[in-house]
């Protein structure tokens, strides 16, 4: 057991003994008296393993470590005072965020910082919940056994995420490579994309940042789709390619398997890039160190209801990519080792690219890029009512946080075209 271990060993063991003797045999004291327990463990195991993997020594960091403990163990003191405790829980999240901010500005290494975001995250969470578990107190005085399971139940529910479903200690990036320029293989899916296929084509022929190779994945069109891409065989490094069972993963990672660049770049066929965009993706992949990229995006509709919905849906990808990764699997660039470690879950039949994003995410670090833009068919979102699609993708968003991915059919849903690509 190495010398770091046994301090924070007995930094716990400390707490526990300061707790014990506060609790007592009925509900209140027992709930608060778990939620302390839980929360305190889960901080220690955080510092130890900040200070033991990182290795980061640094006196502000130190000093806002001292000051949480001394937050701990006013919490196992308060833990027959309520109120109290919920004040005391909420001065040391906000002392847990300024850590972590500071721990983020001091930290060189990439996957710590990346830790960091998510842990800020989690203590605006945590601060929210404080404030409004203080808000129904007088509401719930004669009933604080509701409010002491509630906040047990939270406090489980945030330990699985971070644990279990995020597995933030669990996780490290590899170390990043460095190269000069590198090869970008470009994978195409499609499916009856007769009216899309050359415009997107003639797109990736127009980049100035030219591809290695060109992989299009044709899931057996029935129209024009691949006589009107053999047309440019001559114009592009463009292999097409078919497989027997068809399927958005499958497709992807198919088409992945044809791949020799050192990164791919993923595309719907209804997706159109300028022609710097892989230019200016390459150069912005390089300076963050990514490991996979999405990209900021815009859409050929009028309607302001349309636009007004992109541009939510645009800043929405743009906030969370900090602690809840997830971009549009229709235009993706990635290291191409990586995704042989992660691919896409061919099980998954609805918001595959949100969990592929998030999984990459473990292996290395996470942008959106705005320097570029893609032009997004808005015909995706016109097959359907704007506000029950929205509600739709409300409930989708709300199952993959607290039950799972989607891997059975719930609610009716049509994507454009793309939903003749589905299992």
């Amino acid at each position: 057991m190495t010398l770091k271990r046994i301090c924070f060993f007995l930094l716990w063991l400390f707490l526990t003994a300061l707790l014990v003797p506060q609790v007592k045999l009925e509900a209140v004291s027992l709930l608060f008296a778990v939620s302390t327990f839980l929360l305190y463990s889960h901080v220690l195991y955080d510092g130890y393993f900040l200070f033991k993997k990182d290795g980061l020594t640094n006196p502000v960091l130190f000093s806002l470590a001292a000051l949480i403990y001394v937050y701990l163990i006013e919490l196992t003191q308060s833990v027959g005072q309520v109120f109290s405790w919920y004040l005391i829980l909420i001065c040391l999240f906000v002392l847990a965020l300024i850590f972590f901010i500071a721990y983020k500005f001091y930290s060189q290494d990439t996957y710590f910082k990346e830790v960091c975001n998510f842990k800020i995250y989690i203590e605006f969470l945590a601060i929210i919940a404080g404030g409004l578990a203080l808000a129904v107190y007088p509401l719930l005085k004669e009933n604080l056994w509701l409010l002491g399971a509630a906040t047990v139940f939270v406090v489980i529910k945030l330990n699985w995420f971070i644990l279990f479903k995020k597995r933030i200690y669990q996780a490290a990036y590899p170390i990043e490579e460095t190269f000069g320029q590198p090869t970008v293989s470009v994978v195409i899916i499609a499916y009856n994309e007769e009216n899309h296929i050359t415009q997107s084509l003639k797109a990736i022929q127009n980049q100035t940042y030219r591809p290695s190779d060109v992989i299009l994945v044709d899931d057996h069109s029935q129209d024009q789709t691949v006589p009107l891409a053999k047309k440019f065989e001559a114009l592009l490094p463009l292999k097409i390619v078919q497989k027997a069972k068809r399927g958005i993963s499958r497709s992807r990672n198919f088409g992945a398997r044809e791949a020799q660049g050192e990164l791919i770049l993923f595309l719907d066929a209804d997706i159109f890039l300028p022609p710097d965009f892989l230019a200016l993706a390459v150069e912005e992949f390089k300076r963050q160190h990514l490991a996979i990229a999405g990209f900021d995006f815009y859409i050929n509709a009028s309607d302001k209801i349309d636009i007004w919905i992109n541009n939510f849906h645009r800043r929405w990808f743009q906030l969370v990519q900090y602690f809840n990764p997830r971009a549009l699997g229709g235009c993706l660039l990635v290291k191409n080792k990586l995704h042989q470690r992660v691919l896409f879950n061919e099980d998954i039949i609805m918001l595959e690219d949100f969990d592929y994003v998030n999984r990459f995410s473990h292996y290395g670090k996470f942008r959106i890029i705005g320097q570029t833009r893609a032009l997004v068919s808005w015909r995706r979102f016109q097959k359907e009512n704007r506000l029950k699609l929205v509600l739709k993708f409300l409930i989708f968003e709300f199952y993959r946080q607290n039950v799972g991915e989607i891997e059975k059919p719930f609610l009716s849903y049509k994507y454009g075209n793309s939903d003749e690509l589905t299992d």
